[in-house]
């Protein structure tokens, strides 16, 4: 199945789609905070780093190693309260954010959806009317090649009888085919026309959506029909 992909377009100028650059609301002295507070971090880890060099010899290591946990644990706390009401702040402004991009997006799939169901309907449209040509180019094209074989009838002077007043009986005629084979041979020879044979649409039609391109049945052809998808 084809796709059309919007994705291949040229892209739009900067002037018509503005690029969006989300910037976070901080304080004015975020990055001086920020420094103090890693500079003091710094600090602790480097006062850490020789008891965890080697396994701890002594008791005195170990009320060492101790007490820089207890360090590391409120330098911790003070990391969490301090980046706290930045990320509140932040909370604050990404649902409404969220909002706004759902609905920008959702507007614009929406316009995708409709485009891709007209295009569809036009290509089926079109397809349609070409699979109706085809089929009456060759039906014409059948008849003409048998009623070009086939010897003109005699013309035979009809002896008509005289009307009758009273009660007349009259009968019908209705056609039915006991050997199959004999009328295929029939109009396949010229003798008939092809119009005395009718093909089983719903039959070959369940074959070329079942074989596809393998289908191989004489005389008939499997045709596609291209639909519209959009690839995301």
């Amino acid at each position: 199945m084809r796709e059309f992909d919007f994705e291949t377009a040229p892209e739009l100028p900067a002037t018509l789609v503005p690029r969006a650059e989300p910037e976070l609301l901080l304080p004015t002295d975020f990055d001086t905070r920020v420094g103090k507070l890693r500079a003091e971090i710094a600090l602790l880890l480097r006062h850490a780093e020789p008891l965890l060099r080697e396994q701890l010899a002594g008791m005195e290591q170990c009320d060492q190693a101790i007490e820089a946990g207890r360090l590391l644990q409120a330098m911790a706390k003070n990391v969490a309260e301090f980046y706290k009401p930045i990320k509140q702040r932040i909370d604050l402004l990404k649902q409404p954010i969220l909002d706004m991009e759902h609905e920008d997006a959702e507007s614009l799939q929406t316009a995708k959806e409709r485009l891709g169901a007209a295009v569809q309907d036009f290509e089926e449209r079109q397809a349609e009317a070409e699979a109706l040509r085809l089929e009456r180019n060759q039906a014409a094209a059948a008849l003409d090649g048998v009623e070009g074989e086939l010897p003109l009838p005699a013309i035979v002077a009809a002896t008509v009888p005289a009307k009758r007043s009273g009660k007349v009986k009259r009968a019908t005629w209705h056609a039915e085919v006991v050997d199959f084979l004999k009328l295929i041979k029939a109009v396949a020879a010229g003798q008939e026309l092809t119009t005395a044979l009718l093909p089983n649409e719903s039959y070959l039609n369940k074959r070329a959506d079942s074989d596809r391109e393998g289908m191989s049945i004489p005389g008939v052809e499997a045709r596609e029909v291209k639909k519209v998808h959009f690839r995301m």
